[in-house]
């Protein structure tokens, strides 16, 4: 992402940037790993079906017309699950049959095969109308999807004034992604008006349920003193929790104060257990850069070292996330 705007006072370069949620090059990819995985603790848009009925009931449910064994069906022949035999293309007719029939999980997982070309013409603005029709139904990630193709401009035209919209309707009701992505428009001034308190609400709200890029934002937030009085140790802790959730690029910050003792004490040992975790928790650019610093960060410390504080890593978390973070959040 790019530094934030230069309309605040000058302080120093954060350790990490605003970051949202949006799936910029893996647009597709993401929605696919929606489509087939298990659901995601906090954005699912419907609970957990019963245990699943035989493979013969459920392809007769499924020919009777029956969306929701339709779908079910359709992720058994994605997955090759359920006694089923993996079938890509008998599972995106299913796909078809259930999004046709108005179940928005489907849309979804027929848009992401259209977006991915997997199976079928790469169609981006098909695989939008789809977004849409699942959005319209009332399905949090078809608004999600929905709003990060208006602010990529992917099978749309861009409009942040879409892109927010969406994401509020979101936000209103749980969806963690859309309160982290709305909540930089607001630290931004894209699309919404700039209102720094606003973007810290959203936010602390999305933290709240689990989002590591909204941890890191806070932690952005701690560093330059936006929004919140400036402080360091807040700002490692926010850095440490996104760590925990699995933010590779926090990881990195981690591994870097741990290096320069920057709010934290040093201890070389632990900085290189951090970014070898990057290492492994990453791809693409984030895993590069990892890859870059390992060399620097590790030098000097012996394997035994390292393994010794990666096994404490965890434990040392939780010791040092609490009180500067929990004073934050309690501040109007």
């Amino acid at each position: 992402m790019p530094p934030l705007p230069g309309d605040h006072p000058r302080v120093p370069a954060p350790s990490c940037r605003i970051r949202d949620s949006r799936t910029f090059g893996r647009f597709a990819a993401v929605a696919l790993s929606w489509a087939l995985a298990a659901p995601l603790s906090a954005q699912t848009d419907a609970p957990s079906p019963p245990s699943p009925p035989a493979p013969a009931e459920l392809r007769a449910k499924a020919e009777a017309g029956d969306a929701s064994a339709m779908l079910r069906l359709a992720g058994h022949l994605a997955r090759g699950s359920g006694g089923f035999t993996r079938d890509d293309a008998e599972a995106l007719r299913w796909y078809r049959r259930a999004a046709d029939a108005g179940e928005p999980e489907a849309m979804l997982a027929l848009a992401a095969r259209i977006a991915a070309g997997q199976g079928v013409a790469r169609d981006e603005a098909e695989a939008v109308r789809w977004y849409r029709r699942a959005a319209e139904k009332g399905s949090l990630n078809g608004m999600y999807l929905l709003a990060v193709a208006h602010a990529r401009g992917r099978g749309v035209v861009r409009s942040d004034a879409e892109a927010a919209r969406w994401y509020r309707e979101a936000a209103g009701r749980g969806h963690a992604r859309s309160m982290t992505n709305l909540g930089v428009m607001h630290l931004k001034g894209t699309g919404v008006s700039r209102d720094v308190a606003e973007a810290r609400r959203l936010f602390l709200a999305a933290a709240e349920l689990g989002d590591a890029n909204a941890m890191s934002n806070l932690g952005v937030l701690s560093e330059e003193g936006l929004g919140v009085a400036r402080d360091e140790a807040a700002a490692v802790e926010w850095f440490l929790r996104a760590a925990k959730a699995g933010d590779a690029a926090a990881m990195i910050v981690i591994a870097e104060r741990l290096r320069d003792g920057r709010g934290i004490a040093k201890d070389a040992p632990a900085a290189c257990a951090w970014i070898a975790r990057a290492v492994a928790a990453s791809s693409g650019e984030v895993q590069a850069r990892a890859k870059r610093l390992e060399g620097a960060i590790c030098e000097g410390v012996d394997e035994a070292a390292r393994a010794a504080a990666d096994e404490t890593i965890d434990e040392k978390i939780d010791e040092k996330i609490g009180e500067p973070a929990q004073k934050q959040r309690d501040q109007p």
